[in-house]
C-alpha cells in the first residue's frame, strides 16, 4: 500500500498490490508469497516510479522484481491489474534479503512532458560454480553461489532489459552472499553511480574467510560505464 504527503496530512492508504496466495501444496498448509523491500522515486514532472523483490514458493515458482509506474496521474499497469515483472529472477536465489534502490537521473526524455529517465539497482544470483575441495578418489566439491549487481533503466516511458553491470569478478573472489546494501545516485550532468557490498570469500572449500567489500561504477550521461573499482 502507499499513502501521499499533501504537505499537511497524509492520504489514506492505497492497496498498489493485492497479493494473491496460491493454492496449497499438500502437506504443506499454505504456499508462501513474499513481497519485500519497496522502493519509490518521483521526479519533477510528478511520474512515480515504484519496485520491489517478489517471490513465491508452490506451483509456478517465480523469483522476480515488480513494479508500477504512474504518468501524468495514471497508474500503469492499472492498480486493477498484476504489476509488470520489471526482472525474472533465477528460482535458485530465493530467500535472500538483498535491497534494491532506484533514482531518477537528469537526462531528460524528448518531447512535451519533461521526464526524467532512471536507473533501478539489485542484486541476483549470475551463476553457480562447481568447486573441487577433493580431488579424492572419490572427488569432493561444492556448489559456490556467485552474486553480481544487475541494473534496468526507465527511459520514461518504459522500463529496459535487464542487464549485469560490467566489470565485476567472475568468479574469484566468489561473491557469495551478494549483499545486503546497494544504492544509486545521480549528479546534475546524467551520470549515475552504484554502490554496493558484496561477502566474499576466496578459499570455499575452508570457510571461515569472508569479508565484506564495497564497491562502485559510474554510468555516465551518454550511456558508458566505468571500471568497477573497491571502495573498502
Amino acid at each position: 500500500q502507499y499513502s501521499e504527503w499533501s504537505g499537511t496530512a497524509w492520504s489514506p492508504p492505497v492497496t498498489l498490490y493485492q497479493i494473491v496466495t496460491p493454492p496449497p501444496v499438500p502437506p504443506a498448509p499454505s504456499t508462501p508469497v513474499y513481497n519485500f523491500n519497496p522502493v519509490v522515486a518521483v521526479d519533477v514532472s510528478g511520474t512515480v516510479l515504484v519496485a520491489w523483490r517478489s517471490f513465491v514458493y508452490g506451483p509456478g515458482t517465480s523469483n522476480s522484481v515488480l513494479g508500477r509506474t504512474r504518468v501524468n496521474g495514471v497508474w500503469s499497469p492499472a492498480l486493477t491489474s498484476p504489476p509488470a515483472v520489471i526482472a525474472t529472477l533465477p528460482t535458485d536465489d530465493m530467500l535472500d534479503i538483498h535491497s534494491i534502490d532506484i533514482a531518477f537521473s537528469t537526462n531528460q526524455t524528448p518531447g512535451g512532458v519533461t521526464r526524467h529517465q532512471a536507473m533501478l539497482v539489485w542484486q541476483q544470483l549470475a551463476a553457480i560454480y562447481p568447486v573441487v575441495c577433493d580431488p579424492g578418489p572419490p572427488p569432493i566439491t561444492t556448489d559456490f553461489d556467485h552474486f553480481k549487481t544487475y541494473y534496468s533503466l526507465w527511459n520514461g516511458n518504459a522500463w529496459g532489459p535487464a542487464a549485469v553491470i560490467p566489470g565485476q569478478a567472475d568468479p574469484v573472489p566468489y561473491n557469495i552472499n551478494g549483499g545486503t546494501e546497494i544504492g544509486v545516485s545521480s549528479d546534475q550532468f546524467g551520470n549515475v553511480r552504484v554502490v554496493w557490498s558484496e561477502l566474499e570469500d576466496t578459499t570455499p572449500c575452508i570457510g571461515g574467510d569472508e569479508a565484506p567489500s564495497v564497491y562502485s561504477a559510474e554510468r555516465s550521461s551518454t550511456g558508458t560505464w566505468s571500471p568497477v573499482v573497491m571502495v573498502s
